[in-house]
């Protein structure tokens, strides 16, 4: 199995990371950012004005790291926005449009509860580097577009594993394709009661990730390959404490990352943690500087 390079993106033209996570990574030719928030680089708090202005400094904030990652708005394919309040979203929208002009991204957009630093919008994206070629298919002028795209079989292996918790839904612990795993969100449950550990967001926050190491094991990865991480928070006042026991599993060359509150979680949980990882060897190179398309 050949070596796949997880390359650390860091720039001085947005905000430095508020927690233990980076502001992009990339793998092979796609980037995955971290939630981007309204945030002056300088000053380090949110920019004053409300949703409009949180959104066109976070889309600048991104458009920099984007740049940084050998990317930029044109090559971006998925799009989530978290608002704090949903009746933001037409305002938000006329920012978005601005960066965002033509051939638009898959995109996601919800009302969590809440926001980190009282954040009225969050923004993360998925992009793709260097050149990207453009072709808009009309399915209704293609009878199979299955074989207009495809040039080979992709296998989708289905992870099982006895060490992790069942799975208390309608879904697989984690599905592996191309040598990127995709972790189920993991919340703090005990493998053997199928129950919440008792005592709240510490002990939930250690046994979810406690799961996912093991998760992570079963499919042939390890904390060093994982690419991107969301938490979802029952609490947001429960980030600097989860922020203690994360930065002790992902000690370094962090994942990206996004958390916000959600209005509720499964079974009552304090927290889940959904990750995504590559499988096998990876070597980690951090970069610093600027890259030009």
């Amino acid at each position: 199995m050949s070596t796949i390079i997880k390359r650390i993106i860091s720039t001085a033209k947005a905000p430095r990371p508020a927690a233990p996570y980076n502001q992009a990574i990339v793998v092979d030719r796609t980037v995955y950012l971290s939630g981007v928030l309204g945030i002056d680089k300088d000053s380090g708090k949110l920019v004053s004005g409300g949703a409009a202005s949180e959104a066109t400094k976070a889309l600048e904030n991104m458009g920099n790291i984007l740049e940084a990652a050998g990317s930029k708005f044109e090559n971006v394919i998925k799009c989530t926005v978290l608002l704090n309040d949903i009746a933001d979203f037409a305002a938000v929208n006329q920012e978005y449009t601005k960066v965002f002009t033509s051939n638009f991204p898959a995109r996601t957009c919800f009302q969590v509860g809440k926001l980190p630093l009282g954040a009225s919008v969050e923004i993360e994206v998925i992009a793709i580097t260097g050149d990207v070629k453009t072709e808009i298919v009309s399915v209704s002028k293609i009878k199979n577009l299955a074989v207009h795209i495809m040039t080979s079989t992709i296998v989708k292996k289905i992870i099982s594993t006895s060490q992790c918790p069942r799975p208390v839904a309608t879904y697989n612990q984690a599905i592996v394709t191309d040598r990127i795993a995709y972790l189920s969100g993991v919340v703090g449950i005990d493998k053997d009661t199928n129950k919440l550990v008792p005592g709240g967001i510490v002990p939930e926050t250690i046994k979810a990730l406690d799961n996912i190491l093991k998760l992570l094991n079963a499919v042939g990865s390890n904390v060093d390959n994982v690419i991107k991480c969301t938490l979802l928070l029952n609490n947001i006042n429960d980030f600097s404490v989860v922020n203690e026991e994360y930065a002790k599993v992902f000690s370094s060359n962090y994942p990206a990352r996004t958390c916000y509150q959600a209005g509720n979680l499964p079974i009552g949980a304090a927290i889940e943690i959904e990750v995504i990882a590559v499988v096998g060897n990876v070597k980690v190179e951090v970069e610093n500087s600027t890259h030009k398309l």
